[in-house]
């Protein structure tokens, strides 16, 4: 969890350059090596700044699971990498829906499409058969509420 929230960091404060070659113009991050404890990156780490809207967390928190998840099956892409897709996917939406939020399949449109533009191909190909089985799961749930709806009423 500590990992995730770590990279979630890094994410929400999406762009300068330093030893490990990761450029974040973010104002701020803070990166540590979950096995060693070693610090990756470090840029106004004790400035205390607001966190982000809390949907805009819980989408970086999704779609980064989501692609970790695709990634397990490929081990085609690495972490860093991960986190680039996910600021990738994050500023897309942004920046065509800036006025909406979009639908559920209309971001894991966008994940399919940053991942086949970082060539991730196999990774995509696991993305989509992982949405194929999450669409199915809800599918699964709303009929299950409609079944529990109908027996109540």
């Amino acid at each position: 969890m500590l990992k995730k929230f770590l990279i979630l960091l890094i994410c929400l404060n999406i762009g300068t350059a330093n030893a490990t070659g990761f450029d974040t113009k973010a104002k701020s991050a803070y990166l540590i090596d979950y096995d060693s404890g070693d610090e990756i990156v470090s840029k106004s780490a004790d400035v205390l700044m607001p966190p982000s809207s809390m949907l805009k967390l819980m989408t970086l928190t999704v779609l980064f699971d989501a692609i970790k998840s695709a990634v397990a099956v490929t081990n085609e892409i690495t972490d860093a990498d991960i986190v680039k897709i996910t600021q990738d996917v994050l500023k897309r939406l942004d920046a065509k829906y800036s006025d909406s939020i979009p639908d559920v399949e209309s971001i894991q449109d966008v994940v399919v499409q940053t991942l086949m533009d970082a060539h991730a191909y196999k990774t995509a190909e696991s993305y989509i058969i992982y949405r194929q089985k999450r669409a199915e799961t809800r599918g699964s749930l709303v009929d299950a509420v409609t079944v529990i709806g109908d027996y109540v009423s």
